[in-house]
């Protein structure tokens, strides 16, 4: 079965460690273009799936057709590697490089650092982002247990505590500190998302439920 990557901030891979995290929603992005039944065209997507399937059913925004969406992340029992910004240890020799390396205790993870020394380090080696992470180089493994496709102010309070928010500290600890975990999701949501897809448009979503496997 075919993994995928999913890049996660230093705060909410502390969560994911932490097991308060079980839950990540990840933008669609309308209008969306799928291919169905009939011509393929632009869609906006609603939700006709059972739970956990990962496709949902799409109508075309002219009205002329109908088609499916799959979710891209993938579906029940599929698997997912987490991105986070790393480095490699200083300590660990001229052996140790993007290409040969894929020794974990070679590696070394910004969410795991003593945050008193993470720019002390960051003078002897190189923080990378999140996104050059390769594979072997990856140290939590995720299983998903259910997709869904929803609305974003869709999310319930119970959902906002398993995205692995804190009402004090982490990323929503700010003067205007957050009244609920939901508050607090908006908050983070918007210091990630804000630009593209706004909590207050409202957009469609990938609402993934997960488990560390590894």
């Amino acid at each position: 079965m075919k993994e995928r990557g999913l890049i996660f901030s230093a705060p909410m891979v502390r969560a994911l460690l932490a097991g308060t995290k079980t839950q990540t929603r990840r933008p669609v992005g309308p209008p969306i273009r799928v291919t169905g039944p009939n011509p393929p065209g632009l869609f906006d997507c609603y939700r006709a799936s059972g739970p956990g399937q990962g496709w949902y059913g799409a109508v075309r925004l002219d009205g002329r057709g109908s088609g499916t969406v799959l979710c891209p992340y993938g579906v029940h029992g599929s698997r997912l590697w987490v991105r986070e910004e790393w480095s490699h240890n200083p300590d660990a020799g001229a052996n140790c490089d993007d290409h040969r390396c894929g020794i974990q205790g070679h590696i070394r993870y910004r969410a795991s650092e003593d945050l008193a020394t993470v720019d002390t380090f960051a003078g002897s080696a190189r923080w990378r982002p999140s996104i050059y992470m390769p594979r072997w180089a990856s140290r939590i493994t995720l299983e998903l247990t259910d997709v869904r496709l929803q609305q974003l102010q869709e999310i319930s309070e119970e959902d906002a505590r398993a995205e692995g928010v804190t009402l004090q500290g982490g990323p929503c600890d700010h003067p205007d500190r957050p009244v609920n975990h939901r508050a607090a999701v908006q908050v983070l949501w918007e210091s990630i998302n804000g630009k593209r897809a706004p909590w207050s448009d409202n957009p469609w979503v990938w609402a993934l439920t997960f488990r560390v496997v590894a």
